[in-house]
């Protein structure tokens, strides 16, 4: 079937294509969440002649979107190939391949917004010789091996050039210029379009509320402190596990009034054994987009995510647990900085650290604060040119810049 729809592909080259139609997808086509659930609802609530369309694989939050009124198709549907086909611009957050549909999008002008400042080495960048990602940019292959990688690898179309992508900062700029093989012109200063939910004072709008916010909220309200646990995935997972003991982390959250929120990344496919009746650890969907919750929290503890780069806007602690750092560094991904150089905040290496960590916090949050406020505050002029609220507006002046210079 591959051979067809290489076909179909380049036929989709001579389908006239509108500056006028914009299709939308993330996160493989399974979320509404990240940079792109964000821009399209910017461009949603932008009353002009344009037609904003996103493209999913998930039927829940297909029924979801049209309850609130707004255009959406399941990635294969007839609506979904044909706007797919008909749209210029094509706006994703991971790969468009996966995000929208790679088979319709010959000739589009292909807008990558990404998910993260990264810290990890991504795409080219990656210098673990036995991840699969380094060994398609960097092993040289046969010819018979590229056709057989065209008929049958997940990875088809990840060697097109994006036509735009969006940085926070020169620093960021660089990283994605080397990561994804782009001029640096390619890739403007803009801002996430996602950091502006945590810097706007309504939060998000009843039109865009896909989530439980309120249940959340109301689960943490009235807690002392609430931390929020955000782990990256390992890319080999040598321990199913989570490294806390859960029994004691309820205990000392109880006898302390707080809680902690427990997200797991997307790709993430640890064990949680959580102990039961707990009221103080709350484990949210992966599923989740938790950028409407994260100026409720308290305290961001993580190990590798991107998620801290973003949560440095909020300028609240963010403790580290880099507890098999290591192997992490061998067996999974490089980094693109000296990782003590770029974490602010304290480090914990076990169990009894990390919820000594914890107790720390909970009891003098703000002298734990005050020792890391000017290394955040320095990092955060350095990842982030703007902070403000306005970076989905920038996208968009971006976006329209390329297409009418293209």
């Amino acid at each position: 079937m591959r051979i067809f729809y290489w076909l179909f592909y380049w036929l989709s080259g001579f389908v006239p294509r509108s500056n006028k139609i914009w299709v939308f997808g993330g996160w493989f086509g399974e979320q509404f969440a990240g940079n792109s659930k964000w821009f399209f609802l910017y461009c949603h609530q932008i009353s002009n002649d344009k037609q904003y369309v996103w493209i999913t694989k998930n039927k829940v939050i297909l029924k979801e979107l049209r309850t609130k009124g707004i255009k959406a198709y399941l990635k294969n549907s007839i609506g979904g190939i044909w706007y797919s086909l008909r749209a210029n611009i094509f706006i994703f957050d991971c790969y468009y391949t996966h995000d929208i549909n790679f088979w319709t999008s010959k000739g589009s002008i292909k807008v990558n917004l990404w998910h993260g400042i990264a810290l990890k080495k991504i795409e080219r960048d990656i210098d673990v010789q036995t991840q699969e990602r380094y060994q398609h940019y960097h092993v040289k292959k046969s010819v018979f091996s590229r056709i057989l990688s065209a008929l049958k690898s997940s990875y088809v179309g990840s060697d097109v050039k994006y036509d735009l992508m969006i940085s926070t900062s020169n620093e960021v700029t660089k990283i994605f210029s080397s990561a994804f093989g782009l001029m640096s012109d390619a890739i403007p200063t803009t801002g996430f379009p996602r950091n502006d939910v945590l810097l706007e004072i309504d939060g998000e709008s009843e039109i865009i509320r896909t989530e439980n916010l309120s249940e959340v909220i109301a689960l943490i309200k009235d807690k002392k402190r609430i931390f929020l646990y955000m782990p990256t995935f390992r890319d080999t997972a040598i321990d199913n596990i989570l490294p806390f003991d859960f029994d004691k982390l309820n205990q000392l959250l109880e006898s302390l009034n707080s809680v902690l929120l427990l997200k797991l990344h997307n790709s993430d496919t640890r064990f949680v054994d959580l102990p039961n009746q707990s009221l103080n650890i709350i484990s949210l969907s992966n599923k989740l987009d938790i950028y409407p919750i994260l100026s409720y929290t308290d305290a961001l503890i993580t190990d590798y995510s991107s998620i801290y780069f973003d949560y440095l806007i909020l300028d609240k602690p963010i403790i580290f647990y880099p507890y098999d750092l290591e192997n992490y560094l061998k067996f999974d991904r490089g980094m693109y900085f000296e990782y003590d150089a770029v974490t602010p905040g304290p480090k914990a290496y076990n169990l009894d650290e990390i919820l000594n960590l914890i107790k720390l916090y909970i009891n003098n949050y703000d002298v734990e604060d005050n020792k890391w406020k000017t290394m955040r505050h320095s990092l955060t002029e350095k990842f982030h040119y703007y902070k403000d609220s306005s970076s989905s507006k920038r996208v968009y002046e971006a976006i329209e810049k390329k297409v009418s210079n293209k």
